[in-house]
């Protein structure tokens, strides 16, 4: 597995608003402060995740590269979350376990890293484990 998620997340954001000066971003899960997040907890926090890439066919370079593509688009609306007070993260999540991929390399050349510094955005890899029997 190879994704990559843009989350926006804060105490202080106002998703709906955020969301409404942006109709043609559709995230795939919304969440509100205080609303309940599992049996034990509510979240502290509000916020929303949007799938950006989500595509097992592909290098990690290429995954890289498309994330941009879609950051590129998405830059009104990380401008908007910037002026809220949130910086906006892409997670790339990845599998890790199998045979083919026991250790996978996630890298970030200068280039890409000053690409995320000019977006305003941060990084986070999360690896995910898998078994060998899983399809």
């Amino acid at each position: 597995m190879l994704i990559s998620v843009l989350r926006v997340r804060s105490p202080l954001l106002d998703v709906d608003k955020l969301l409404a000066s942006h109709p043609t971003v559709r995230p795939d899960a919304i969440w509100h402060i205080g609303e309940a997040r599992d049996s034990h907890r509510t979240y502290s926090d509000s916020g929303f995740y949007l799938s950006l890439v989500d595509d097992d066919d592909r290098t990690w370079a290429v995954l890289v590269q498309q994330t941009f593509a879609e950051l590129d688009r998405l830059s009104p609306l990380l401008l908007d979350v910037q002026r809220a007070g949130s910086i906006p993260a892409v997670d790339y999540g990845v599998s890790v376990g199998t045979t083919e991929a026991f250790v996978r390399s996630c890298h970030f050349g200068a280039v890409e890293l000053q690409r995320f510094v000019q977006l305003g955005v941060s990084v986070c890899v999360t690896a995910y484990p898998t078994r060998d029997d899983e399809p």
